[in-house]
């Protein structure tokens, strides 16, 4: 249903179905040369990662179990006039009903495709884990917050009733991602919807949302020409962002130990001077 009258910072234009690897960055791109500011992706996520983690984490219990309430979407989004990418297509459908004026866009990708390159971006970094990488995640877990609240979100959304498979598995992954898209086939009016590609480019984009083509100027000719459509290498981006986030990790951990040791070695300091303090003093007090 439709939500309140809200404080919402910017309205909710333009709602995303498209699940990860899908080119979910470059539309990204393009909806914000679009003047579609901003496009809540997993990048927001993890920029975010005292908050945003811990209502998703909540909002996937809550579809999962059909128990406790979904999160205030104006609260999570206010900022945001649109979503894609993983977690926000999992509410697809939720959200599509809580913003009825926004634009829907199912972002397609032919399914081998995206198993494949899923296969060799997620699936390396949930379910390929060595021991050091083991060791190094549960470090950051114990030393810091924010990754104890990324694990605990990524645990959920890749575990039972979501994305709880390898991309390798056929039969699961195909299932997984017809059943994310036929949900808001059935569900959202067909006037309201496009059935996108990355390939398709500018002009379908464009058309559906009612806005013109992004311009510039040729280099030579000194002419207005459509702009390039963005195309981003995103496996590279998606490697970066891991590595990426990661270190950050590490960084926090490690800084929050020393932080730690430092105050215990205050302590032990003290303790030992007014130990010491006391010590003289009784023996004065005596002699």
């Amino acid at each position: 249903m439709p939500l309140p009258a809200s404080s919402r910072a910017v309205p909710m234009r333009v709602i995303v179905c498209g699940a990860h690897r899908t080119g979910t960055t470059s539309l990204r791109i393009a909806l914000q040369q679009l003047g579609f500011h901003d496009c809540y992706h997993m990048f927001a996520l993890h920029q975010h990662l005292d908050t945003d983690p811990q209502q998703w984490t909540r909002a996937l219990n809550a579809k999962r179990s059909g128990k406790g309430t979904l999160p205030d979407w104006d609260s999570l989004l206010s900022h945001y006039q649109a979503c894609c990418d993983l977690p926000a297509v999992i509410f697809s459908v939720e959200l599509a009903q809580a913003y009825p004026d926004a634009k829907v866009i199912l972002l397609n990708r032919q399914i081998d495709a995206w198993r494949k390159s899923a296969h060799q971006t997620v699936d390396a970094y949930v379910w390929s884990v060595s021991f050091w990488q083991r060791l190094v995640r549960l470090y950051c877990c114990a030393f810091d917050a924010q990754s104890r609240n990324w694990f605990r979100f990524a645990s959920t959304l890749f575990g039972p009733g979501f994305i709880d498979f390898q991309h390798s598995n056929e039969a699961e992954a195909t299932a997984w991602f017809k059943s994310q898209y036929q949900q808001v086939r059935d569900n959202v009016a067909a006037d309201r919807r496009l059935e996108y590609d990355i390939k398709h480019g500018w002009k379908p984009l464009c058309h559906h949302l009612g806005v013109p083509i992004p311009k510039l100027r040729h280099e030579k000719t000194g002419k207005l020409v459509d702009a390039p459509f963005p195309h981003v290498n995103d496996r590279q981006g998606f490697e970066e962002r891991m590595r990426s986030l990661q270190t950050r990790s590490l960084l926090r951990a490690t800084t929050n130990l020393l932080t730690l040791l430092g105050i215990f070695v205050v302590l032990a300091a003290c303790m030992y001077a007014s130990t010491s303090i006391w010590s003289i003093a009784v023996k004065r007090g005596s002699g």
